[in-house]
């Protein structure tokens, strides 16, 4: 019988409003301003963070990058140098 109030307590607490009406309207007023302002400063913040992470994912991927292709040339000009002196010595 516990489970069924809490399962009605759940049920009646997703149905009711987020925010109380408010009861003049200047109150209304208030709060359309400061809603969009609020809900604006949040995406904002959102959207830097996102910014940030890839920006810093970015760095990162252009570090491994110049590491990998630092050691492709040197492994390609080893390759090649081994290659001149093997040809040379057949001569």
């Amino acid at each position: 019988m516990a489970a069924g109030k809490k399962k009605r307590r759940r049920l009646s607490s997703r149905q009711r409003p987020a925010s109380p009406p408010s009861n003049s309207i200047y109150e209304l007023d208030d709060d359309a301003t400061v809603a969009p302002t609020a809900l604006a400063a949040s995406k904002l913040a959102k959207l830097q963070r996102r910014v940030e992470a890839l920006e810093s994912e970015s760095r990162k991927r252009r570090q491994l990058e110049m590491a990998l292709y630092s050691a492709l040339g040197t492994y390609l000009l080893l390759k090649l140098a081994s290659w001149l002196v093997a040809s040379g010595a057949n001569r």
